[in-house]
């Protein structure tokens, strides 16, 4: 499977975390609805998917700091006295 720019990648990143976030709040929902499927949603589908979400987001977070954080901060530094010295 091809893979997009780094951009694309944080982007379905951000998608996949908020289907995740989604989804584990329509389970923890479901609970007060369903109470007698309550101990079996904890110890599985719930648990699952925070599981997910969890490692998603680590996943994620690591990609930023180690690539698009420093990329940017290069960039302001390179800009920032053009910024400042061109007039408005």
């Amino acid at each position: 499977m091809e893979r997009g720019s780094p951009v694309d990648e944080l982007r379905k990143d951000h998608q996949a975390i908020l289907t995740d976030a989604r989804d584990l709040e329509a389970t923890v929902r479901g609970l007060g609805t369903n109470r007698s499927q309550a101990q079996d949603a904890v110890s599985g589908s719930l648990r699952t998917r925070v599981e997910m979400l969890r490692d998603g987001m680590h996943a994620h977070f690591r990609r930023e700091e180690d690539g698009l954080f420093p990329e940017a901060q290069r960039l302001v530094a390179e800009t920032e006295g053009r910024v400042w010295s061109e007039p408005l």
